[in-house]
């Protein structure tokens, strides 16, 4: 019953929230999860970003991304998104990150610590960050799981202060032994550009 009500409750927040706002992100992915062990994971990820309540076609990118896991407690990874922009400037980034994860009983929690390393492509800067995001997930069935979290990104570049709030709620499902779903909402404070709300759909393919 309990994980009715939860589920019940997050959808009821998507819905609310998406709705309410005139202006919103959507970003469309789908993921190549290539799992050569149980160590080692590399993901390959095209994103596509629409805006205007997902009618206007904005940008996509795409990530590569390595995971290694040292311990049940830590995983290193390391991104590349390379971003393609309408008026034909692409950015650039290099994320790498440690991710400290820890389960209780049923629930899981975790901490990661990134890089955000922003290339400033033809004389164009773009911020660099250190970027600490915690959650917490749990299991709402077989197949079904939650997570919440909050990240704080802590900007250089003269700044020097902790210039964005992200918070996100997101839902997984498994819809097979090989192909996963998820929903994330994310609410984004930000002192560098207005406040926006954002959904992430991903399609995952793993082999």
């Amino acid at each position: 019953m309990i994980r009715i009500v939860i589920v019940i409750f997050i959808v009821g927040f998507f819905a609310a929230d998406t709705s309410g706002q005139a202006d919103n992100t959507l970003w469309a992915t789908v993921r190549l999860r290539i799992v050569p062990n149980d160590k080692n994971a590399i993901d390959i990820r095209p994103i596509s970003r629409f805006h205007e309540n997902y009618s206007d076609y904005r940008n996509s990118s795409i990530d590569i991304a390595y995971r290694r896991k040292l311990s049940p407690l830590i995983t290193l990874g390391l991104l590349s998104r390379t971003w393609f922009l309408k008026d034909g400037r692409n950015r650039q980034f290099i994320w790498p990150a440690i991710l400290l994860k820890k389960k209780s009983g049923k629930t899981t929690f975790d901490t990661r610590f990134m890089y955000h390393w922003a290339l400033d492509i033809k004389e164009v800067p773009d911020a660099d960050f250190f970027r600490v995001k915690s959650a917490v997930g749990y299991p709402l069935g077989a197949k079904m799981s939650a997570k919440l979290a909050i990240e704080g990104w802590y900007q250089f570049n003269e700044q020097n202060d902790i210039n964005r709030i992200r918070f996100e709620l997101s839902l997984g499902y498994k819809l097979s032994d090989h192909i996963s779903a998820g929903i994330l909402y994310r609410r984004e404070n930000d002192k560098i550009r207005p406040d926006f709300d954002m959904i992430v759909t991903t399609i995952t393919y793993q082999i």
